[in-house]
């Protein structure tokens, strides 16, 4: 890795390692904010790493931000981090200068008054929206800041790991609006990216939590690694996260290269990313939960801090057979002679 990315990796570790222990999630679980969490993280400049170096930013590119994702999933942090890279995203490409404070983004409808730049809204999916001051508004043709009225309807839901879903009804004021020329339901292919890195992260600590188990338990007077059934639960656990990982940074890289354009051919690599990591997650979750044994289905061990996440991830932002479907679509279209360029990524 560039010196770049070892400091990102170095520095998001060692943030999520001192305040993610296994009791704080669980307390984080019950829906509290983890505030000291949060301040570190902006510190650090994770929430504005797209950002030019001008607005206190580095210019970073996918491939950096992936690294941000990756330990995020792995450690289970309980923030809206992927949120909060979106959102510095879209503002970023559209020119955009986000306030400080809590962010929330969202695609869902909502009726603005260009004359009195009001906004209104009713039961508008905002994950994390509980906690936002402000609201990211993005489709393809434009991208809209909203500062949240105080008075706010919010329906308070969860996902399986608890992290919050919310539903929130009200109105806004309009800060900035920016036209923009992106694909169709840019923020399902972005959101797609986010989870496709944190899954990676997840089934990362779920294979970490396997090796470490299976040679500190014994039965038969010897370690279980040393039988061949957890051994190739092992090697296929292992095998699985190194396929997950690669692939998520494949899809942040071609995101990179080729934009989000319509006809961005960013828009494969990114749905055969998210295909395969939700795909991959039943695999992830049911081998690391056999090598544990009756131990990992307890609330005191944690492997369901990270196996639950999983389970939320992989439906959002598209399921298997959604990304599936949209590339089995494709490749329909192309004769025989033209599915090994479009696998392979070159001119068709």
């Amino acid at each position: 890795m560039s010196d770049l990315k070892n400091m990102i990796y170095d520095g998001a570790h060692r943030l999520f390692n001192d305040f993610l222990s296994w009791e704080n999630l669980k307390l984080y679980e019950k829906q509290v904010w983890p505030e000291e969490l949060w301040v570190e993280f902006n510190k650090l400049g994770f929430t504005n790493i797209f950002s030019p170096d001008d607005q206190n930013g580095i210019d970073a590119k996918w491939t950096d931000a992936q690294i941000i994702l990756k330990a995020s999933g792995y450690h289970g942090a309980p923030l809206p981090v992927g949120e909060s890279l979106a959102c510095n995203w879209f503002a970023s490409k559209s020119g955009m200068v986000l306030p400080d404070g809590q962010w929330a983004i969202t695609n869902g409808p909502i009726k603005i008054d260009e004359k009195l730049n009001k906004v209104e809204f009713k039961n508008l999916d905002v994950a994390w929206g509980r906690y936002a001051k402000q609201l990211l508004h993005v489709d393809q043709r434009r991208i809209t800041l909203i500062e949240l009225d105080n008075d706010l309807s919010i329906e308070k839901l969860s996902n399986l790991a608890s992290e919050p879903r919310d539903k929130i009804t009200g109105k806004g004021k309009v800060i900035e609006s920016v036209e923009t020329n992106l694909t169709k339901n840019p923020l399902h292919w972005i959101g797609s990216l986010v989870r496709s890195c944190q899954i990676a992260g997840g089934a990362g600590q779920a294979l970490d939590l396997s090796l470490k188990y299976s040679k500190d338990r014994e039965q038969f007077g010897r370690p279980i690694s040393k039988f061949q059934t957890i051994q190739n639960y092992l090697a296929d656990l292992a095998g699985l996260s190194a396929s997950l990982d690669a692939i998520s940074i494949a899809a942040a890289n071609d995101l990179d290269v080729n934009g989000l354009s319509e006809n961005s051919r960013a828009r494969i690599t990114l749905a055969a990313a998210k295909c395969r990591s939700s795909e991959g997650v039943e695999k992830v979750t049911r081998l690391s939960h056999q090598v544990h044994g009756a131990i990992g289905f307890t609330y005191e061990y944690g492997l369901h801090f990270y196996t639950k996440r999983l389970w939320s991830w992989r439906d959002e932002y598209g399921s298997a057979v959604e990304w599936g479907s949209f590339l089995g679509d494709i490749a329909l279209k192309h004769n025989s002679d033209n599915i090994w360029p479009l696998v392979t990524n070159e001119e068709v």
